[in-house]
Parts: structure tokens; C-alpha cells; sequence
């Protein structure tokens, strides 16, 4: 069997060399893409980190505003009750005594006229 040379092997030279051309473009492309794709997801990831620190401040800011108002409160609280909190018995009049005192004209008191008069006039409307 005889060899053809000539113009057939150089042709399929030039085919080879222009595959492996085709091939490196291609692989050059891929490797292109994937490190856009790694890159995109990194930055996607990065976004997701950055919302979470946000929601975390955010919740941290919660935190300290709750603190606070718990403080303020348990201070108000002691403000409210210092001095007037004892070991004794309470005291419900000046002589020291623990009795209720049952005043037989407590209802014509000014003050809860004022408001019984203010529930009989949205009656009336």
C-alpha cells in the first residue's frame, strides 16, 4: 500500500491545527464563563453575609432599645417605691392604724361626680 503525500497530509495538518485551535478558543471561553459563574456566586454569596450583618444589626438595635426601656422601668419602678415600702404592716391613716375607714359620703366626692356626670351624659347621647 502507497502513501498519498502531498496536499492531503498537509490538509489534514491544517484541519488538526485549526481543531486544536478551535479547542483552546473553546476551552479559553469555559474557563471564562465558569470564573464569571464563580464570581457571580461569590458575590451572591456576599450579598446574602451583607443582609444577614444588616438583619443583625438590626436585631441588635432591638436588643438595646428593649434593654433600655427595661432599665428605665426598673428604675421608675424603684423611684416610685422608695421611702414608702416598710417592714410594718401597711398604714392607712395618720393615727397608724390598719383599717379602712368606710365613709358614709364618699360617693358626693367632687371627683367621682365628675366622673359618674361624664358616663350619664354619653348615656344621654
Amino acid at each position: 500500500m502507497q502513501m498519498v503525500g502531498g496536499n492531503g497530509e498537509n490538509q489534514f495538518r491544517r484541519y488538526a491545527r485549526k481543531n486544536v485551535g478551535n479547542l483552546n478558543g473553546y476551552n479559553a471561553v469555559q474557563n471564562e464563563m465558569l470564573i464569571r459563574i464563580g464570581m457571580e456566586e461569590a458575590g451572591i454569596q456576599l450579598q446574602a453575609k451583607k443582609f444577614d450583618l444588616m438583619a443583625v444589626a438590626a436585631d441588635l438595635d432591638e436588643i438595646e432599645e428593649v434593654n433600655e426601656n427595661c432599665i428605665l422601668m426598673a428604675n421608675l419602678q424603684q423611684a416610685l417605691t422608695s421611702g414608702t415600702q416598710t417592714d410594718k404592716a401597711p398604714i392607712y391613716d395618720s393615727d397608724k392604724s390598719d383599717k379602712v375607714h368606710n365613709f358614709e359620703d364618699c360617693y358626693d366626692n367632687e371627683i367621682f361626680n365628675m366622673f359618674t356626670q361624664e358616663e350619664q351624659y354619653t348615656e344621654l347621647l
